[in-house]
């Protein structure tokens, strides 16, 4: 199983802890003036490039970490609920992610290994097809 890591903004701004995330967050919307806005319904979690990343409706990356509970967005949102894909489903997901070569997108040195919830793994089988990446043989 591939290792994935969390959002890189965390180790840039030494965010080790849950309680460090919420303390930057809360600084980041006084400095801007912007109102926090708790959300109800709890933030969606994918994979981009490797790392734990979720999306605000906003269209901004929200950094998050499936230690923690908590995520919040530079507009302002945020949320006390994260849902994680489950080992079954990282598992489906690494079993056709793990396939594609780095350098395979915008020439990055990285391999493309992306996700968002709102795509199947057979999304993501039919995505490696169409790239002429390899597909895991219980997918042919």
């Amino acid at each position: 199983m591939t290792t994935i890591g969390t959002c890189l903004m965390f180790a840039e701004r030494r965010i080790d802890s849950e309680a460090s995330y919420r303390a930057f967050h809360a600084a980041r919307l006084k400095r801007s003036g912007v109102k926090r806005n708790p959300q109800t319904t709890p933030l969606m979690a994918g994979l981009d490039c490797g790392l734990y990343l979720a999306w605000c409706v906003c269209g901004a990356g929200v950094g998050v970490d499936p230690r923690w509970g908590f995520a919040g967005c530079s507009c302002g949102r945020s949320w006390e609920q994260v849902q994680f894909p489950d080992a079954s489903l990282l598992e489906r997901l690494d079993a056709v992610l793990s396939l594609r070569p780095p350098g395979s997108v915008h020439r990055s040195p990285v391999r493309f290994y992306s996700w968002t919830p709102d795509q199947s793994v057979d999304d993501l089988v039919d995505e490696n097809q169409r790239h002429g990446w390899p597909i895991p043989e219980a997918q042919s």
